[in-house]
């Protein structure tokens, strides 16, 4: 079909092309396509990189590529560095025991939300899972002096299942077997 076409309230099946060109974009108001979409001015790029000011993405490579810049800057919903409720309280065992509070914050490498139960955790015992349980990591022991440090953990074989450890490891290096060092969420000396 060549020409100009005017319809108004148009019923059915067009064939073919409305045009090109800024004349053509001009010319029509709404546009209902009941059916797959093509031609040059449709791109399906996961990754737009074409980088078209005027081309229509397609919904599928417009969640792919969210899904991958959310990824690519931690994902998730906190910001990179999000702790609150960090608050170590002393436990009924004043010389030993801390009583972690529910904590919620991003883990240290930025790609984990992390909510965490109300915890007891025993300071002079070694580590078992659970709370008015022992926080010790493998192979430490509760310093006469200095500073120990307080991380949150995440079995390995139960992902989403957090603890809480005690290192003299600024960085928690030394670790309990089994459990991946999440979060860092304080210090006693």
């Amino acid at each position: 079909m060549t020409g100009e076409v005017t319809a108004t309230g148009f019923t059915g099946t067009l064939d073919g092309s409305l045009g090109s060109g800024a004349a053509a974009a001009a010319s029509v108001t709404t546009l209902a396509v009941s059916g797959a979409i093509s031609g040059a001015s449709f791109k399906d790029e996961n990754d737009m990189a074409s980088d078209s000011a005027t081309a229509v993405a397609s919904q599928q490579s417009i969640k792919a590529y969210v899904d991958t810049e959310v990824a690519g800057a931690g994902g998730g919903g906190m910001p990179a560095g999000y702790i609150t409720n960090a608050d170590l309280v002393t436990g009924a065992d004043a010389a030993h025991d801390i009583d972690f509070p529910a904590i919620i914050c991003r883990d240290t490498a930025n790609t984990k939300d992390i909510t965490t139960s109300a915890y007891t955790k025993q300071g002079d015992a070694a580590f078992a899972e659970g709370t008015a349980a022992g926080m010790l990591a493998d192979s430490v022991t509760l310093p006469a002096s200095g500073t120990i440090h307080f991380f949150i953990i995440e079995k390995d074989a139960a992902a989403g299942t957090f603890d809480y450890m005690a290192d003299t490891s600024v960085t928690g290096a030394t670790g309990v077997s089994g459990w991946t060092v999440r979060r860092r969420v304080g210090s006693r000396t």
